[in-house]
């Protein structure tokens, strides 16, 4: 883990659209850029679907929190907000984009289950980052993580947007999930193969843990607490 502070300076390359700093080497398709030129910010719809499920506001992880177009939301409602991000290029310009929110910390860090290493890997640009086996980068379970903040804090939304990764995040997790119950956003999509996982693991992984479905703006799941 490492928490991004200080002033940061762009790298040869890093580049703005409509406001946020992107990494050197990422690529925003012309499809992308016409709709996020009709959303008020990435993925909207999907944001509010899940904030109406929200009843305290003390605390929000997001992991996956990628430039931070939800990091920046999530800042503007809850007391603290701790972004992760396992990029470096992505996190230096996710913590750009929150320095207007002093809430809202950024750590670099890549989520699994448990300790171990993987290699990091990003065929599509820094942004779509996926982890492979047998590598270098350091990968530690979300528990582990928020163990080591201080002060420790309340998590009342979790949000897993790891290309793919995310029962491996989710497993990693449990002793957060167990104390805090955050209503929860989890991306589903067909990156779960990559790691042999489905849709029915990770649904399944919930309804164990006493989680139901309230809302399936697909790939944006929203769980609560049964």
């Amino acid at each position: 883990m490492r928490n991004l502070r200080g002033k940061w300076v762009p790298s040869a390359g890093d580049f703005q659209h409509l406001g946020l700093w992107y990494p050197a080497g990422e690529r925003i398709t012309q499809h992308l850029v016409e709709r996020l030129a009709g959303e008020e910010f990435y993925h909207a719809d999907r944001f509010y679907d899940a904030m109406k499920n929200v009843t305290t506001w003390r605390g929000a992880i997001e992991c996956g929190a990628h430039v931070g177009a939800w990091s920046i939301q999530l800042a503007k409602r809850f007391q603290r907000v701790v972004a992760i991000e396992m990029h470096p290029a992505t996190a230096t310009c996710l913590q750009a984009n929150l320095v207007a929110h002093s809430n809202a910390q950024v750590v670099l860090a890549a989520l699994g289950e448990k300790p171990g290493y993987a290699n990091l890997q990003s065929p599509a640009g820094p942004i779509s980052s996926r982890l492979g086996p047998r590598g270098k980068t350091l990968v530690r379970p979300l528990d582990d993580v928020l163990a080591e903040m201080e002060p420790a804090f309340n998590i009342d939304y979790l949000k897993i947007h790891v290309n793919g990764y995310e029962l491996q995040v989710l497993r990693g997790a449990l002793e957060t999930i167990h104390r805090h119950r955050p209503v929860m956003t989890i991306v589903l999509k067909p990156a779960l193969a990559n790691y042999s996982t489905t849709q029915e693991d990770i649904l399944n992984r919930l309804e164990s843990i006493g989680y139901r479905v309230v809302s399936r703006l697909k790939p944006y799941w929203v769980f609560v607490p049964k």
